[in-house]
Parts: C-alpha cells; sequence; structure tokens
C-alpha cells in the first residue's frame, strides 16, 4: 500500500499534474525489487511545466513516505560515468576518488543498505551514451527502477545513443498542462471571498491559464507581475492587469 500524499510541498501540489504525477510515481515504485530489475520509465512535459518542482517534491517525500528511497540525480551539462557514479555516492554521504568500476560496486550496497527503491534522473537529455549505459547496468544489477526525466524530444535522443535502455522503457507520462482549476489553486483564497471579487478572481485565472499557454513557470511568473502592478498601483487584479503585462512583456520581447 501507498501512503496518499496530502500534504503541500509545492504551490503546484494540489494541481491534476500534481495527483497524476505522483499516482505515475507510485506505480513505478511497485515495480522495484528482482522481479523489476532493469525497469526504466520516462517522465516527460515541456520546459517550465513543473518537472524538476514535482520530481523533487516527490524524491524529498521518498516511496511511501520513506525519505531516501528515492533518488534525485540532476544531470550535469558534462557528465561521465565516473561523475555520475561520484554524485550518487555523495548524496549518499561518501565520498569517492576510485574508479567507476569500484564505484558501482559500492553504490550497489549503499542503495540496498539505504532502501532505494527509485532513481529519478533529470534533464536526462544531457546524457552521454557512456552514462545511459552504466544506468541501464546500474538498474539491472540493483533492481532500482529508473525515472528519465525530460522533453518529448527524450524519445529521440535515447533511440540514437542507447537504443537497448529505450527498449527497456515500460512505462511514459507526460505531464498535463494547466487547468483552470488548477490555475485557481495557485492563485490562492479570493480577496473578499465573495460577490464581484470572486467573479474578478475567477476571470483573472483564466486569462493567466490562456496568456501562460497552461505553463506552470509562465502562469507563476504572469501572475507575480500582475500582483506586484496591482499593489503599486492601488488596484486589485483583474483580467485587465494581466492583458497589460502580457502586452507589455510582448513589446519588450
Amino acid at each position: 500500500m501507498h501512503t496518499p500524499r496530502t500534504e503541500t510541498m509545492l504551490p503546484l501540489a494540489e494541481t491534476r499534474a500534481t495527483r497524476e504525477a505522483f499516482a505515475f510515481l507510485d506505480g513505478v515504485d511497485g515495480l522495484g525489487g528482482p522481479e523489476g530489475a532493469g525497469g526504466i520509465s520516462l517522465f516527460l512535459g515541456p520546459s517550465g511545466c513543473g518537472k524538476s518542482a514535482l520530481l523533487g517534491a516527490y524524491a524529498q517525500q521518498g516511496c511511501d513516505g520513506r525519505p531516501g528511497a528515492v533518488l534525485l540525480y540532476r544531470t550535469e551539462v558534462v557528465n561521465t560515468p565516473l561523475s555520475m557514479v561520484r554524485s550518487l555516492l555523495g548524496s549518499l554521504g561518501l565520498t569517492w576518488h576510485g574508479s567507476t568500476r569500484g564505484g558501482l560496486d559500492v553504490l550497489e550496497l549503499l542503495l540496498a543498505q539505504v532502501g532505494a527503491r527509485m532513481l529519478v534522473v533529470d534533464d536526462a537529455i544531457l546524457l552521454a551514451r557512456p552514462t545511459l549505459e552504466m544506468l541501464r547496468l546500474l538498474g539491472e544489477r540493483t533492481g532500482v527502477q529508473l525515472v528519465l526525466a525530460g522533453g518529448s524530444h527524450l524519445l529521440l535522443h535515447l533511440r540514437s545513443r542507447c537504443a537497448p535502455l529505450l527498449k527497456a522503457v515500460r512505462h511514459l507520462h507526460e505531464v498535463a498542462p494547466l487547468t483552470l482549476a488548477d490555475v485557481l489553486a495557485l492563485m490562492g483564497p479570493v480577496p473578499g471571498m465573495r460577490g464581484m471579487a470572486s467573479w474578478r478572481w475567477q476571470a483573472t485565472a483564466q486569462a493567466l491559464l490562456v496568456a501562460g499557454d497552461g505553463n506552470v513557470r509562465r502562469v507563476l511568473h504572469l501572475f507575480e507581475d500582475v500582483q506586484r502592478l496591482a499593489w503599486e498601483q492601488g488596484i486589485p487584479v483583474s483580467p485587465d492587469l494581466v492583458a497589460g503585462v502580457t502586452a507589455a512583456r510582448e513589446r519588450v520581447a
């Protein structure tokens, strides 16, 4: 059984995207162990959709609420099997100066000791072929589930650089765009709570959703600018302010 996640760990924790992402990752966790050895899942979504924040929140809480059960690796632009091994061992509290092979052996032991069930790799599009091959080997040796996160072009990247790894992919999840209800959750309580204030708040949410194209990062940044402008002018947040900020951004661009 998996512990339901009801805590608000991020501003987007109440969105549909978060609920669906956590449910997907819980399902991946259920595949861990010897029977699921070498299992690979893909976590896809466009830039700014909240992938990194979602994965960070999930790793912080851990599978079944156990911190340490999920290991998160944020890919460096220049990466090698040795640099990844050192980084993963470092996240487990060990500084490694030896070889890749020796480090992989130690990593295998430590992952078993801490009860790690999943290794999440953010920005997997940056992974070089040797590093991808090492990840596949690590999954096969430990039974730890691998989750590779990136944009939709990650599939093409894997096909061209590590076809055997792509064949091991069992599950795929795409982060859903925001809905109106999601934007309202991000905006928080309605000032005044009723009447015109409530109507204006919902209309503003709709304007943010359209102007931000359903993208978490764009919507949040736009809302911050709208709130700042409203405070400076001493007027309520409104769809007109969203339109004004959007037009000003387009002129600058």
